[in-house]
């Protein structure tokens, strides 16, 4: 980013993969945050007299009590952890993020980060116009849901049966090719019963 007026603009990939050197590093800053906060909460600490010299990590290291109470730390993590991943992804949603793009930095599908974290992508982006489908004597609507982050289709075959999408899409073209499967399917002039 050369100028500030290009510093924000997307940059697509928005990350690449930690590595396995980054991924240990992470792993015992994990473990130090925890270490160190498990002196707020441990009993052997609580109870020892005022003006006594603290005993050293070493020492620590050795009871079990201490390793219980950095066990009891490293607990909290994973909730701690969700509670701020919620804030940074409607933060992501707000600025533009789909749930397409949180569902992968996450490592899950859209549908889950649609349900992890419901309505964060609300934002106000222009909706791709609808695209009319005419195959096979059927006609099909395929339309883009914001709230859903995807595509959906409403169709009716020439025998009259009607369809839709039961979920969306993460493309208009497998939306198409969704409703074009069912029109090729549905394109006898016969009306079913």
């Amino acid at each position: 980013m050369e100028n500030e007026e290009g510093f924000w603009q997307p940059v697509t990939p928005a990350y690449v993969e930690l590595n396995e050197g980054q991924l240990e590093q992470l792993r015992a800053e994990v473990y130090s945050l925890a270490w160190n906060h498990a002196k707020k909460i441990s009993a052997r600490l609580a109870q020892q007299p005022k003006g006594a010299k603290p005993p050293t990590r070493e020492a620590l290291r050795l009871t079990q009590d201490y390793t219980l109470s950095v066990l009891r730390m490293l607990r909290e993590v994973g909730p701690a952890a969700d509670a701020v991943a919620s804030e940074v992804a409607s933060r992501a949603g707000s600025q533009g993020a789909t749930y397409v793009q949180l569902g992968e930095a996450w490592g899950i599908t859209r549908q889950s980060a649609r349900g992890r974290w419901p309505g964060v992508t609300r934002v106000m982006v222009p909706v791709p116009e609808p695209t009319d489908l005419e195959m096979a004597g059927g006609t099909a609507r395929v339309s883009y849901h914001p709230d859903e982050s995807g595509w959906w289709y409403m169709a009716t075959g020439a025998n009259r049966r009607m369809d839709e999408a039961k979920e969306t899409y993460d493309t208009r073209e497998e939306a198409l090719a969704r409703a074009g499967a069912f029109l090729l399917a549905n394109d006898s002039t016969e009306e079913t019963k």
